[in-house]
């Protein structure tokens, strides 16, 4: 089960990871019901796949009266042979840098892979098939292996050590608590804040796979998004 990234942004936020403030307005929904966040905003297709941003499905907005015509022209569209199933507008993050992050399940080996680039963001294949570093490592599917194992992947990330690790200690109970396949966050963005070069991280996009029976098994759930059995 591949979720919408809306869905999977409401889910891994009770997890405690660092989302931006967003809202989910389905195909022809009324905006008027649902407060948009603070602006300027990121209007982005949900269709349960990854290349949105290549497929001119996510548009900034900088004002809320041209929301109407950038949702129509986001729903028309078809990516990678899916249905818009309608929009996730969220308030726009200022990055310094982007990163990648994800964990996933090997079917072969029973191991949960970590891969983590100090590239992140739509043009991570291109970037990594054009000699871009994508650091690997596995580890047996427990927490503590798991983070021991992706620590020093995510302090070679750059900006705020501390913030980064909570990040992926976060993102790895999530992943087992939730049986996930695959969860992938990219961007994992880096902030620059203050007078101080102090920094700390926001996650982006995020794309997540679950075990099709494991929703049965997650407590205190209710539907968030427009696909059937997208939960937080």
């Amino acid at each position: 089960m591949l979720l919408l990234e809306h869905d999977a942004k409401t889910l891994l936020g009770h997890y405690g990871l660092p989302v931006p403030s967003g809202v989910y307005l389905r195909s022809g929904e009324d905006r008027s019901t649902c407060p948009l966040p603070p602006g300027p905003w990121v209007v982005k297709a949900q269709a349960a796949t990854g290349a949105r941003g290549d497929a001119g499905g996510i548009r900034t907005l900088e004002h809320e009266k041209t929301l109407d015509p950038v949702r129509r022209a986001l729903e028309a569209l078809t990516i990678g042979d899916l249905p818009v199933h309608g929009c996730r507008v969220e308030t726009r993050i200022e990055f310094e840098y982007e990163r990648y992050v994800s964990v996933s399940l090997n079917a072969v080996t029973g191991l949960a892979d970590i891969l983590v680039s100090p590239v992140g963001g739509v043009q991570i294949e291109s970037a990594v098939a054009g000699g871009a570093p994508l650091h690997r490592a596995s580890a047996t599917p427990e927490h503590g292996a798991i983070v021991a194992a992706g620590a020093p992947l995510i302090a070679a990330l750059g900006g705020d050590e501390k913030a980064l690790h909570q990040v992926f200690v976060d993102l790895t109970s999530a992943f087992l608590d939730l049986e996930a396949m695959l969860i992938e966050i990219n961007p994992l963005f880096i902030l620059a804040e203050g007078p101080l070069p102090a920094r700390r991280c926001q996650t982006g996009a995020r794309r997540q796979r679950v075990e099709p029976t494991a929703a049965d098994r997650i407590p205190a759930r209710r539907p968030v998004g427009g696909l059937p059995g997208g939960y937080a």
